[in-house]
């Protein structure tokens, strides 16, 4: 739901998922495209992370060493503390964010919606 406000704020969207359907769909929607998780990391200047959290910490392995200095990692996944540990410990470079958006999929747009912000690291 994320892509929709984004896409509508007029931001390029780039979207992976180990879902083929869900990517098959997402393809079909103008203005996105599709990606593996290295093409993603490697083409953004901010990168959300959204995934269940069992899959958080495989997922931050797998992008890490991609990550630029100049790039923003955030995470909106449901709790706070394991994926601000595991981002702290291996993202070492870019700007990280742990977040909890105080709205959801049912809101007409992100402007002007508030989130709790959690800086993880001193860039």
């Amino acid at each position: 739901w994320f892509a929709h406000f984004l896409l509508k704020d007029g931001k390029e969207v780039i979207i992976a998922d180990r879902d083929e359907r869900k990517l098959l769909e997402a393809k079909q929607q103008p203005g996105i495209r599709v990606a593996t998780n290295v093409e993603a990391v490697k083409s953004a200047d901010v990168i959300l992370i959204s995934v269940p959290i069992d899959d958080f910490s495989k997922v931050i392995e797998e992008i890490c060493p991609f990550i630029r200095p100049e790039q923003v990692v955030i995470d909106i996944t449901s709790i706070k503390v394991f994926p601000i540990e595991t981002m702290h410990k291996h993202i070492k470079t870019g700007l990280v964010l742990g977040t909890h958006p105080m709205f959801g999929p049912g809101a007409k747009s992100i402007r002007n919606q508030n989130f709790a912000l959690t800086p993880t690291n001193e860039t």
